[in-house]
């Protein structure tokens, strides 16, 4: 993969402040159609291109599946936009996602400014529209991150008696560090991590169900409603291929418990201008035991 483009990390992001929140559902997905429109146009006028494809499967049934997107503007300025789908089997029903991310990147060298947007959720259970930003370092051997993150959460409370339901409307501030060292020319390490804090406890809300069904897997507790995530890792570099291991920890809030991942990941190109990545995880559910996650990533990359 070229330098100056990363690992596709999917994220939930948007903000929605002073719009009634479906009409900024709508206008949202707008958006990002536009976005997509715009790097497909703008791709060979570009100072360099990345477009990734991802799928992912568990053995509890669940999977996922995720298009990415980032256009070089100018040396120091990129500009992004992700799509993805997941969908999610329980015992509780199923929990169908829909997820949709922009991002705006640059560097003054050699601090940078992030910015980004997005959208989570099903309409029918949970969905998130925040907005996030990060102010961060980045040197040949060094680069390190001070992250920002608003979330604006919709959680629909059924009243079965009653046969009727209200949508509850919460938020949370999430605080975050993160940074990659490279003490050689093939070995870099890296960690990070955010905490949230919630603008009120939901779980003592009238109506509420046990929320244990949003850390059914990683895929609905990684995006869903956290107390704090983090991650660790080691990668080597082996020419154009590179072998990393990770620690990831998600914890939600009360009583969703955590999951634990531990994971291998292989890059290795396909061409001249593409590369595929395999990764191989194990998850550790302290609520609904372990799964084993693969994940499959297509890169094509041009300048």
């Amino acid at each position: 993969m070229p330098e100056g483009f990363g690992r596709v990390t999917w994220r939930v992001n948007l903000s929605a402040f002073t719009l009634d929140r479906s009409v900024a559902r709508m206008a949202w997905h707008k958006y990002i159609a536009s976005l997509f429109v715009l790097l497909a146009c703008g791709a060979a006028a570009a100072d360099g291109y990345l477009v990734a494809l991802g799928a992912e499967a568990d053995t509890g049934d669940n999977s996922a599946y995720s298009v990415f997107g980032e256009l070089g503007a100018g040396k120091s300025t990129w500009i992004s936009g992700g799509l993805a789908t997941s969908r999610t089997d329980s015992p509780f029903g199923d929990f169908d996602a829909m997820y949709a991310d922009a991002q705006l990147d640059h560097l003054f060298d050699p601090v940078g400014v992030r910015v980004s947007m997005g959208y989570w959720g099903d309409s029918d259970v949970l969905e998130s529209l925040d907005v996030r930003s990060s102010i961060y370092l980045k040197t040949e051997r060094l680069a390190m991150s001070a992250d920002y993150e608003r979330r604006n959460y919709d959680l629909i409370v059924e009243f079965p008696l009653l046969q009727q339901e209200r949508t509850l409307g919460f938020s949370a501030d999430g605080i975050g560090i993160s940074g990659r060292v490279h003490p050689g020319e093939r070995v870099s390490v890296y960690l990070g991590g955010m905490w949230y804090d919630y603008s009120e406890n939901v779980t003592v809300e009238p109506g509420v169900r046990d929320l244990r069904f949003l850390a059914l897997s990683r895929l609905m507790l990684a995006h869903g409603l956290l107390d704090r995530k983090g991650h660790a890792g080691i990668e080597v570099k082996f020419g154009q291929r590179s072998l990393d291991f990770r620690y990831t920890n998600w914890r939600g809030i009360e009583d969703q418990g955590s999951i634990d991942s531990f994971g291998v990941g292989f890059l290795t190109p396909l061409g001249a201008a593409s590369d595929i990545e395999l990764r191989l995880s194990r998850d550790d559910s302290e609520t609904f035991g372990d799964a084993t996650v693969l994940s499959v990533f297509l890169y094509f990359f041009g300048s």
